[in-house]
């Protein structure tokens, strides 16, 4: 943690609190982002922390984002931080965001801000699958929710006739 590295600073941007960037890492790690409030300039904090903390130490707003992202392998992160601001500091207003500092050794990818965060329409996490249905092709088709070593997360398995099935997530099916 004795290096700290810096991207940007004096960004001052106004329209885009939701933030993103990859990473991969064997090792503890803190991610800072450095935004402007309402109530002053504040450090929203990220870390390696093995449990989803949350709290406050003077200006920096910390949340912890599980152990699971030093295992070695790539990870997207997505926070809105306005969302972030607000959890802690509730009559606080995000400003503008202002740089990205990190701590720690790892490798970064595809950091960036956007206006408004994506809408997720399934991460499986839930341990569902009954927004899904075979769209067209074999009814022995089988569609469920299962647990991917790789990802390290639930995912949709989807197992048919090849190009012959087809699967949708929400909507009617073509006979309807």
């Amino acid at each position: 943690y004795e290096n700290e590295y810096q991207f940007g600073g004096g960004w001052n941007n106004s329209q885009h609190f939701n933030h993103k960037w990859d990473m991969k890492t064997t090792q503890g790690f803190i991610v800072d982002i450095i935004v402007s409030s309402t109530d002053g300039d504040r450090y929203m904090r990220y870390t390696d922390n093995e449990k989803s903390e949350k709290g406050k130490e003077d200006d920096i707003i910390y949340h912890g984002l599980g152990y699971y992202p030093t295992d070695c392998t790539w990870h997207t992160f997505s926070r809105n931080l306005e969302n972030d601001l607000k959890e802690i500091e509730p009559n606080n207003q995000l400003i503008s965001i202002e740089g990205f500092l990190i701590r720690g050794n790892c490798r970064l990818d595809n950091i960036e801000l956007f206006k408004t965060q994506n809408k997720i329409y399934e991460d499986a996490e839930d341990n569902q699958s009954s927004r899904w249905s075979i769209y067209l092709g074999s009814e022995d088709a089988n569609i469920s929710n299962i647990y991917d070593i790789d990802k390290k997360s639930r995912v949709i398995s989807m197992e048919g006739n090849g190009y012959e099935n087809q699967y949708i997530i929400g909507g009617d099916s073509p006979s309807d």
